[in-house]
């Protein structure tokens, strides 16, 4: 007889299949992704990739801006090379 075992999703937190990290740890991590990803997010957004401290707010509210002005720039070029 065969015996099927389900496989659980692991968080990539984990040394070793079953191992359990404490959620203190895995909120710790998440939060390091978090404020590292933000940061990546204000580096590639010029209007505040210069400036030392700024609102999650502020980086979200511009990196739309950001794109929206690409966003038209493509536009508009895209209707003055297609005829």
């Amino acid at each position: 007889m065969i015996k099927i075992t389900e496989r659980k999703q692991t968080t990539g937190l984990e040394l070793y299949p079953g191992q359990k990290v404490s959620r203190k740890y895995r909120q710790q991590y998440l939060r390091k992704l978090r404020r590292k990803e933000y940061g990546k997010l204000q580096a590639s957004v010029p209007a505040v990739a210069l400036m030392e401290k700024v609102s999650k707010v502020c980086v979200i509210e511009e990196a739309i801006k950001h794109i929206d002005s690409l966003h038209r720039a493509l536009s508009a070029k895209l209707r003055t090379t297609n005829p």
